[in-house]
């Protein structure tokens, strides 16, 4: 009773039929004795069949579905060794890969709801991941349709990976596809140059300028060239309101040569291994951040074999563990390269338009000079200069970053930011915790929902929105990384500002950690906290692992991974990559797991009877007394839990989550299964 159209019938090229859309899906559903309809819209570039798809005028009627994150199944262990009529794998349709694409859907009902039309003119500049975030809330909204989204980007939606540099994980290529923006959203391939706030827009370098009713500044901070130190000129001052400027005015910028690049654009990223091979010599890398360790992989990967890594003094390293920085850098001089740490670049030596070399000045003693053809800095980020004069020019508050207060307000009404671009104002008492070391997805999603209540009222307002209370973010911050030797890196992490690891383990309320391997068979690093939940995970593997997988484990109790601690103290987890590929673990890695969790803590919570203490109740005051709860109190209660209706209730929530889920989940036995 469904259908799937590979080409929509419905192109009504005049308005006057455009109003009657509805009506005929409605008749389209009546006459094929349908229920729903489906229509995928695939990327440009790839094609269905036989030709190309094209986005239709009727798409804006339908509702497009979220992707879904799936389960990375260990297919060869969940076969087993079962009689040949058994099988816990689930169907092809599961399993099988298809070119990712955007999915829309109607049905009956839909055709008798209308969507709640927004003519506001959202303009957003920058394709970082809060923008990307912002804007995917808003065209999922069910019933609500935005026909003025503008998204302002010098290189369009970032549609690749590029090997050179780290990634969130947030926005892969595929699911950019699966989301499909461009079809939602009208996209300025230019760089903001300038904020006209009177007039309600703003210039690009390249095209018209861009009218807007509400601003979204998502910009973030690019990798930016070092350059040489130049010594401060003071201003003498004649007078309490005359200075003299003429020292300014006479200050050149300086112009570092062709040779010396950074990775500000993904365009730079991807053909930075090409453009170092034509230069003929040594290429130098400068920086110790994990962008300076995936260009050097690329590097090694496309062949180049005279590499020279400069690395700056720093606190801490980029991994905050001391283990896994010596095995890359290990691999990285069995591969050939030159490692000089505690340098910082003095200067650049040219002869002519052509870079010869640098300087480096050592933390004491004489300057040291390093021969190269090329050099690529990726020590520093920055602001783009655009993007701060535009901010500057028109009198948004800008205090090192742009000022903004913990509803993403700036001192524009219309105009809100977010991300790695901006700050809290000062009246916070927060410097240190800035949107850079938070999730930037769920950056984005609140943001959304703070603007959505403008457009519809039903919305409710977001929780926490005082004037000087922070917004609390809980996911965890993602980083993966392909490093020097093969090897596979990825850190999940609490969002917190840095602290460096040995100086963390030394507070009582640490914790502990679980580790298991080593840099051949794979190191997986497990920290728990003092509450016994997972708030650290650290892998290192020349395998490919199940990234997906691994990064669910983030915030669950010990006791959901089979009672982790006890096995482990018994020495029965001799590798954490093949305990957590087992099939009995597969259940923690569901998308709607999470939910499961919400729900029964919701039965846990209510009483048996009125004015009764419910098991929650009972806990969170045994844990308010005593964090470590005795044996004969914890036996006391689990007999109570034994005897109370919310046991009865969280089994019937279990069993009918397995059920709902078999197709994802066909290993699992039910309640009548025998």
């Amino acid at each position: 009773s469904s259908g799937i159209n590979a080409e929509w019938p419905l192109r009504p090229g005049a308005a006057t039929f455009t109003n009657y859309t509805k009506f005929f899906l409605r008749e389209c559903l009546r006459l094929c004795e349908m229920s729903c309809l489906y229509y995928n819209v695939y990327n440009d570039t790839l094609s269905n069949g036989d030709k190309q798809q094209s986005t239709v005028e009727a798409l804006q009627h339908l509702v497009q579905i979220r992707p879904r994150r799936q389960i990375k199944y260990p297919v060869e262990l969940m076969r087993g060794n079962p009689p040949s009529n058994y099988n816990n794998v689930p169907v092809d349709d599961v399993l099988k890969t298809l070119p990712p694409f955007a999915l829309y859907h109607i049905n009956r009902k839909l055709t008798l709801e209308p969507k709640m039309i927004v003519n506001s003119r959202i303009v957003v500049v920058g394709a970082s991941d809060v923008a990307l975030s912002f804007l995917e809330t808003l065209i999922l909204c069910p019933h609500i349709h935005f026909n003025n989204l503008v998204l302002v980007s010098p290189e369009g939606l970032p549609l690749s990976a590029p090997a050179a540099l780290p990634s969130s994980l947030c926005f892969s290529p595929d699911y950019m596809h699966k989301i499909s923006l461009a079809t939602s959203c009208n996209i300025v391939t230019a760089k903001m140059t300038s904020i006209n706030r009177e007039g309600g827009y703003v210039e690009v370098d390249e095209g018209p300028k861009v009218q807007y009713d509400y601003l979204v500044l998502c910009s973030g901070s690019q990798l930016a060239l070092t350059l040489p130190p130049v010594e401060d000129t003071k201003l003498s001052v004649s007078s309490p309101v005359q200075r003299n400027v003429s020292a300014v005015a006479n200050i050149q910028e300086y112009k570092a040569p062709a040779q010396a690049v950074t990775l500000d654009t993904l365009s730079q990223a991807e053909g930075i291994a090409e453009w170092v091979k034509s230069h003929s010599g040594p290429a130098l890398v400068y920086g110790s951040t994990l962008t300076a360790y995936t260009t050097i992989n690329a590097l090694l990967e496309a062949g180049v074999t005279d590499i020279i890594n400069v690395q700056p003094p720093t606190l801490t390293s980029c991994f905050n563990n001391i283990q896994i920085k010596q095995v890359v850098e290990d691999a990285m001089e069995t591969n050939g390269v030159r490692i000089m740490r505690d340098l910082v670049l003095s200067s650049y030596q040219t002869e002519g338009d052509k870079l010869t070399g640098v300087e480096l000045a050592p933390l004491k003693g004489s300057l040291e000079t390093v021969h190269c053809a090329t050099c690529i800095t990726v020590q520093e980020t920055a602001i783009d200069h655009n993007t701060f004069e535009g901010i500057n020019n028109s009198c948004l508050v800008f205090d090192g970053r742009l000022v903004i207060d913990a509803n993403c307000h700036t001192n524009d009404p219309v105009i809100y930011a977010a991300g790695p671009l901006t700050k809290y104002k000062r009246a916070l008492y927060c410097d240190e915790w800035t949107h850079e070391i938070y999730c930037s997805k769920e950056i984005g999603e609140r943001l959304a929902a703070i603007m959505l209540p403008l457009f519809d009222p039903s919305f409710p307002v977001p929780e926490n929105t005082e004037r000087y209370e922070l917004t609390k973010y809980s996911r965890p911050k993602i980083v993966y990384a392909k490093l020097p030797g093969g090897y596979h890196y990825l850190d999940v992490s609490k969002p917190q500002p840095l602290i460096e690891l040995q100086t963390a383990m030394m507070d009582p309320n640490y914790g502990r950690e679980l580790v298991t391997g080593d840099k051949d068979v794979g190191y997986f690093r497990l920290h728990l906290n003092q509450y016994h939940t997972v708030e650290t995970i650290t892998c290192l593997s020349k395998k490919e692992m199940e990234i997906a997988n691994i990064c669910q484990l983030y915030g669950l109790h010990q006791e959901y991974m089979n009672s982790l601690e006890d096995r482990f103290d018994s020495d029965l987890i001799p590798d954490f990559f093949n305990y957590f590929r087992e099939p009995w673990c597969l259940v923690l890695f569901h998308d709607r797991f999470q939910e499961l969790r919400e729900e029964i803590k919701e039965l846990l919570s209510q009483p048996n009877q009125l004015g009764e203490e419910s098991i929650s109740e009972k806990v969170c005051q045994l844990v308010d007394e005593d964090l470590a709860i005795e044996e004969k109190t914890r036996a006391a209660l689990f007999s109570q839990y034994k005897e109370s209706l919310a046991k009865v209730a969280v089994e019937n929530r279990l069993f009918s989550f397995l059920s709902y889920n078999n197709y994802h989940l066909p290993h699992y036995a039910g309640r009548n299964m025998t």
